[in-house]
């Protein structure tokens, strides 16, 4: 086996090489990356078929990312892993598509390993620089430098960092730190924590020895090993450490990965806690108020008061929920709502604080409160800063929230370029919903610029990744066969698997389609086996399909069947309703939104006007575009709420200046009508134009049919037409309702009269009553088109029995 010395003199020559082709500081980064993964790929030999076998086992399961993760560290025996069915050395045979296999290869490691090879700007690289064969010949080269798998990580790698580093700065272009951090920290956990600790616990600080040893019963950051680190946490006790003491009695009274002893468990929580420490405070005063411990709930309300006293976060939110509730201690609403007031205050100003101290987690945490937060709380500009701060030290959820705010925002706040940009770096970094996110905006967005083929590039490689939503959004575009190519086969097979998956809306999707016949064979009973199962994991339009199906169709008569569809219809509403209601709490936009909307018209929910309102002005506070909408034309026209015609029009003006189409389109046509509005025809135009410019269907629509008519902008039947075929063309069913009429009476051939048959037949597949009526009586009569008995009768009866079912 080559010895330390020899490895180290092959990989310089390697370098030299590199640099000529790259440069410093690149080629170092190169040489580090090669290297890196060359010696993990020895480590891991003796356990890589365990590895990607149980991950195929459990991804076909459905087990959740995080906890397949963890899985995996414990079969490596590593705090790493890789997925990736080939080794290193066998990239050697993929030598025509290298790369490709290659990038795999590297988004086959866990989050730690990627984030390295981020950082050093790898992947990047080679896609960059090197051709085909100088990739190979770099990969052959380092193939042939042989590793011992029984050394750890960190000596020569150490070594090889101090060299690249030196020869960067010599060369006057420094290595940036931040590229070299994930790597030292790599070298430090993986080479000294679980080793060197325990070797040298004398030498070590009690903070050493408490980090250390909650590490490793935890398995956070190193192999678990829970006997060693109660070893270490004890070393740590004999010193008189009140953190050791609290984490190990934190342990050994809720049994978590060592053994359960209630005893010494208590004792060592009292010992922590009486001599100042706080969590040791909340811990013993939560197990004794919630029967885990001897019940004495004076003293466990006295230990909580001590922990919120100390600026305890849980222990202030324990005291108001326990106080709320009246369950355990004694009823005390106002005493409740102090506390979580506290709790609320003290935990923004600790993140804010952490913020301020380069902590990543609380830049992202504080940057997202800013952009959502209620009322003087909020500012946009100040939350943005932060996430890019976070963004730039290499944050996915940051990049992925901030490419997801810039691309969802409205108005002055949308930035697609911005957005794309976060996304699209997240999604490289093998962040599976930054590459679902952008997909679905290159599919459906207002922001970019369509790309449908992009897009499914984008959700291929969150499936390849098991990424269950990409698998039902693809499967659905697949199915449809509007923006992709249909491929209808594959379609249903991505939903079968996302619902396979346990995904409830891939369950829903399937359902859905099974009992519609739509895009699938239709087959009811299937059908309502998914139904059931997405409505059983909480779903409530699968809760609602199913009661309506059993109440309505008409194999189901029994009683019995109509009862249940009661009963899935009664807690669909429940459950949306208390969904909704517990994200409107945490100041989610959509959901105040929403909530208000059905509060006010009682959908599925008792009605209440007035809270409603309420929830409705709260988001239009915060610039939620629906909600300024919404309230915006429910005022102006006393739409169920009290009209009020000048706030009405503020907020829907508002709504429009944001960007918000809906709210350009009726701005301009009561400023077209001039109801409850000033009738002013230029501007209502020019709302109009502006929403059908943005593809707005109703707008388009309601243009067209304005110049067709010259009901009150001046005719223009060539520009109406256009207008009106546009709208038509996107399926707005009121546009080929009034397309198909306008050709049916315009056409002076009968090819030209069925192309108009043709768009009202449609529209009346649509659903659009009005136009199964038109062509019904048009096909029973022959009137400008031939006649046909069968079809025309048909069209009719289910005209009438779509207006029985209306409301």
């Amino acid at each position: 086996m080559m010895s330390i010395e020899k490895r180290l003199k092959s990989i310089y020559k390697i370098m030299d090489k590199l640099v000529k082709e790259l440069g410093m500081p690149m080629a170092g980064h190169m040489t580090l990356s090669f290297a890196l993964m060359r010696q993990i790929d020895m480590l891991l030999m003796p356990t890589k078929s365990a590895v990607i076998h149980t991950y195929q086992r459990f991804v076909e399961e459905g087990v959740e990312e995080e906890e397949l993760a963890s899985y995996l560290r414990k079969i490596s025996n590593y705090s790493f892993y890789n997925t990736f069915p080939d080794s290193f050395v066998q990239l050697r045979s993929h030598k025509k598509d290298l790369m490709k296999h290659l990038i795999q290869y590297c988004q086959g490691f866990s989050t730690e390993v990627r984030n390295i090879l981020y950082d050093l700007h790898f992947i990047e690289q080679i896609k960059q620089w090197m051709s085909t064969q100088f990739l190979y010949d770099i990969v052959k080269r380092f193939t042939r430098i042989e590793f011992d798998s029984s050394d750890r990580t960190g000596e020569l790698l150490a070594r090889l960092l101090e060299t690249c580093y030196q020869r960067a700065k010599e060369a006057g272009k420094p290595m940036r730190l931040s590229a070299l951090n994930g790597l030292t920290s790599f070298i430090f956990y993986n080479e000294q924590k679980e080793e060197w600790f325990a070797e040298k616990m004398s030498e070590c600080t009690d903070w050493e020895l408490y980090y250390t040893g909650r590490e490793l019963i935890n398995g956070f950051d190193v192999t678990q090993d829970p006997v060693m680190g109660e070893r270490v946490l004890r070393e740590a006790i004999k010193r008189n450490d009140a953190w050791s003491k609290y984490e190990l009695g934190w342990h050994l009274v809720n049994g978590r990965n060592l053994g359960q002893n209630l005893h010494e468990g208590e004792l060592l929580l009292r010992q922590s806690a009486e001599s100042g420490n706080a969590s040791a405070m909340y811990e013993l005063g939560w197990q004794i108020v919630n029967d885990h411990l001897k019940r004495d709930v004076k003293e466990g309300e006295t230990w909580l008061r001590k922990a919120a006293e100390r600026e305890n976060e849980k222990a202030m939110k324990e005291l108001g929920d326990q106080f709320l509730s009246g369950k355990r201690l004694s009823l005390n609403m106002i005493e409740g709502k102090r506390w979580l007031k506290k709790e609320e205050e003290t935990r923004w100003q600790r993140i804010h604080k952490e913020a301020k101290e380069g902590h990543i987690q609380s830049m992202y945490e504080w940057g997202k409160h800013l952009l959502f937060a209620e009322g003087s709380d909020r500012d946009v500009r100040e939350g943005e800063k932060w996430l890019r701060k976070a963004c730039e030290k290499g944050h996915i959820w940051s990049m992925y929230e901030l490419g997801r705010w810039f691309l969802r925002s409205t108005g002055e706040y949308q930035n697609g370029e911005e957005g794309r940009k976060w996304l699209q770096m997240a999604a490289e970094r093998g962040d599976v919903w930054s590459m679902y996110e952008l997909a679905w905006h290159l599919l459906n967005g207002t922001a970019l610029e369509h790309q449908p083929q992009e897009a499914e590039k984008w959700l291929r490689a969150g499936i390849a990744a098991s990424h269950d939503y990409s698998m039902n959004e693809l499967g659905k575009q697949l199915l449809d066969g509007k923006k992709l190519s249909p491929r209808k086969e594959e379609g249903e097979q991505l939903i079968r698997r996302a619902a396979a998956r346990n995904n409830h809306e891939a369950m829903y999707e399937l359902g859905i389609r099974l009992l519609k016949g739509k895009g699938v064979s239709k087959n009811e009973k299937e059908a309502m086996v998914w139904l059931k199962k997405a409505a059983e994991k909480g779903n409530y339009e699968a809760m609602s399909s199913v009661g309506k199906y059993l109440k309505r169709s008409e194999e189901n008569r029994k009683v019995d069947m109509v009862v249940e569809g009661d009963v899935w219809l009664k807690k669909a509403s429940q459950t949306a309703f208390q969904s909704l209601h517990r994200s409107a709490e945490v100041g989610d936009r959509w959901s105040m939104y929403e909530l208000g909307r059905r509060l006010i018209i009682g959908e599925g929910v008792p009605q209440k006007i007035k809270e409603g309102l309420s929830w409705l002005r709260k988001a239009a506070e915060m610039k939620h575009d629906w909600s300024m909408y919404e309230l915006g034309r429910r005022r102006l026209c006393g739409i169920i709420v009290p009209q009020h015609a000048e706030e009405g029009e503020k907020w829907l003006r508002m709504a429009a200046e944001s960007g918000h189409t809906w709210s350009m389109y009726e701005l301009g046509w009561y400023l077209l009508e001039g109801y409850w509005i000033k009738k002013n025809v230029a501007e209502g135009e020019e709302w109009l134009r502006m929403a059908a410019n943005q593809h707005h269907q109703a707008s388009m629509y309601e243009l067209g049919r304005q110049l067709l008519s010259g009901e009150n902008l001046e005719k223009d039947e060539t520009e109406g037409e256009a207008w009106l075929q546009k709208a038509a063309i996107a399926e707005y069913d009121k546009a080929m309702f009034a397309w198909g009429n306008h050709l049916l009476k315009k056409g002076k051939s009968l090819s030209e009269r069925e192309q108009g048959a043709d768009w009202l037949r449609k529209a009346a597949e649509k659903g659009h009553v009005e136009s199964m009526i038109e062509l019904g009586n048009r096909l029973l009569r022959g009137n400008g088109i031939a006649a046909n008995m069968l079809e025309g009768k048909r069209w009719l009866k289910k005209a009438r029995y779509l207006e029985i079912q209306m409301p």
